[in-house]
């Protein structure tokens, strides 16, 4: 249906990435694609859906630059890592039933969608190679006896927390959905004091320092560096390589 760069982009993927958004319009937004109103969002979901895919054929072509791939073992790793946390139900069933309930997925859909959204995440990992400095430098300085919360409010990403020396300002559990799933498993293997070393959230990295502990939770602080957006490495390649669409998304 499309051709990006010297990459075709099947309709098969298009409407894979399609139907589970208009599942989850449907059955948790309660949009009706049958009215007026709900004609106008599928017009938009089919061209944003369009986009997505066209990009996700880029994103490959970097990948392949760049020998960068995402193997079975990580994609089960993540699966097992949030499913440890009860995020997304706490029995095989119950995962299932989530999947199935708000986007219309079997298990394998679901590995299917997160095997590309980690591939664009470790292209960006290797491609950032300022942002992989800024963070190492920070560490190093912790390491030789810097104090976490001064660094903090010296390099920190995170507008919300820096001013407070990187303070979560939560008391934080395990099964803390607002927190990215490596940091949390991060959080929890740190003692009162100690810091850790650099989380690869997917869209940051980050040193975590526990400040302490209340049974089963805990209080934390954290330095970020943001990665750059996929686009910056998208674009470039988009204007070298354009891309051709043959299938209007109406």
């Amino acid at each position: 249906m499309a051709k990006a760069g010297s990459s075709w982009v099947s309709y098969e993927n298009y409407l894979f990435e399609l139907r589970h958004t208009m599942h989850y319009y449907q059955t948790q937004q309660q949009v009706n694609f049958g009215v007026e109103s709900g004609k106008r969002v599928l017009k938009q979901l089919k061209k944003q859906t369009m986009q997505q895919v066209i990009d996700a054929a880029y994103v490959k072509q970097l990948a392949g630059q760049n020998h960068v791939t995402v193997s079975n073992q990580e994609v089960n790793d993540q699966v097992t890592l949030v499913r440890s946390q009860n995020r997304l139900g706490n029995n095989d069933q119950v995962f299932k039933d989530v999947l199935s309930e708000f986007w219309g997925w079997t298990v394998d859909d679901f590995k299917r969608e997160l095997r590309q959204q980690l591939l664009g995440q470790k292209v960006v990992a290797k491609l950032d190679a300022a942002t992989q400095q800024r963070a190492q430098a920070a560490l190093a300085q912790l390491n030789a006896g810097g104090d976490f919360a001064t660094l903090a409010s010296q390099v920190s990403d995170d507008t919300s927390t820096k001013a407070n020396g990187g303070d979560y300002g939560i008391a934080i559990a395990k099964s803390n959905s607002d927190i990215a799933p490596q940091v949390v498993d991060e959080l929890f293997k740190l003692t009162p004091g100690q810091h850790s070393g650099i989380i690869n959230n997917g869209y940051s990295l980050e040193i975590d320092k526990v400040t302490t502990q209340e049974g089963d939770k805990v209080h934390a602080a954290h330095i970020v560096f943001n990665f750059k957006s996929i686009n910056t490495y998208l674009t470039p390649l988009k204007a070298k390589d354009k891309s051709s669409t043959f299938i209007k998304a109406e």
